[in-house]
């Protein structure tokens, strides 16, 4: 039953495919990005579609990463680890997990103030391990919406973190056995 329950859903989101205008694009790295959503607040209000745009990206080692978005009007932005691959609809949260309509998996990492129209338009200085990554972003702005596309330029900034090696075990055997030897020194100077 669950699977004809998940191939109904696909079906359908597959005849109806060309009403949906999601935007999922390809961050291929650093630089500038633009884009325009059809809603000042899309992102505020948990709304897929065209009103939130959904980057996906890759990273092969641990990065420091910044969004800063330019535009006429407030921009929200959430970062989940994990790749969407179609429009969420009503799955979106824009300040917690959800799962994708293919059951992929999103895990909210961070994010601009939901509660709080007109706070941001950037995340700065987020530390983010290797993987996989979609940043959605989308109006945050007081919703006089008048139905209009909003234009943005989003940039996009990358600093690699250095891998810190771990101590061999026999560094950290060697600072131990000198620890104890030390500690046995001090009891025996004492006496």
């Amino acid at each position: 039953m669950k699977y004809l329950k998940k191939l109904a859903a696909i079906s359908t989101l597959l005849m109806l495919s060309h009403f949906s205008q999601a935007s999922l694009l390809s961050l291929p790295g650093d630089g500038n990005y633009a884009g325009a959503v059809t809603s000042d607040n899309g992102w505020t209000f948990n709304m897929g579609s065209d009103q939130v745009d959904f980057w996906t990206f890759s990273l092969a080692q641990d990065a420091t990463m910044s969004f800063d978005v330019v535009s006429d009007i407030v921009f929200g932005l959430s970062l989940y680890s994990g790749t969407l691959f179609t429009d969420p609809g009503f799955n979106f949260s824009n300040f917690a997990s959800f799962d994708g309509l293919f059951g992929e998996s999103m895990n909210y990492a961070v994010g601009t103030d939901p509660f709080t129209p007109l706070s941001g338009n950037s995340l700065t200085d987020i530390f983010l391990t290797a993987g996989n990554y979609t940043l959605a972003l989308g109006g945050n702005d007081v919703g006089f919406d008048f139905f209009g596309e909003y234009q943005y330029l989003m940039n996009v900034s990358t600093q690699s973190t250095p891998q810190v090696s771990e101590p061999k075990v026999a560094l950290l055997m060697l600072v131990l056995a000198g620890l104890v030897s030390m500690r046995k020194r001090f009891y025996l100077t004492k006496r």
